[in-house]
């Protein structure tokens, strides 16, 4: 183990062996990652009646990076919303404050 805390693990995807060096705290979601593509490999075999691991490959890069551009567009909006309801809250409190009696301290 090196002194950063990070190690060594192999990973295999396609039959193939993929030495990466990982934080501890990050082997579980690269393990769990390889078993996404390998299913979706598998999902793509299935659909396309093929076995080109490029082209399978390909359409998985395809897909995740779809749903990388959709969650971002989601996020972007959720913000969105949420700066909006945080100023709107923002602004009925500063209403609620400036109908309070004001006091002048001796």
């Amino acid at each position: 183990m090196s002194t950063d805390g990070k190690h060594e693990v192999t990973l295999r995807l396609l039959g193939r062996s993929l030495p990466v060096v990982v934080a501890p705290d990050e082997e579980a979601a690269l393990t769990q990652a390889v078993q996404i593509i390998e299913h979706k490999i598998a999902g793509y075999r299935k659909s396309f009646a093929m076995n080109d691991e490029a082209y399978l490959l390909l359409m998985c890069c395809l897909e995740f990076a779809t749903d990388n551009v959709n969650l971002r567009q989601e996020n972007e909006q959720h913000m969105h919303n949420w700066q909006g309801k945080l100023g709107h809250l923002n602004q009925l409190v500063d209403d609620a404050l400036l109908r309070l009696p004001h006091t002048v301290a001796a």
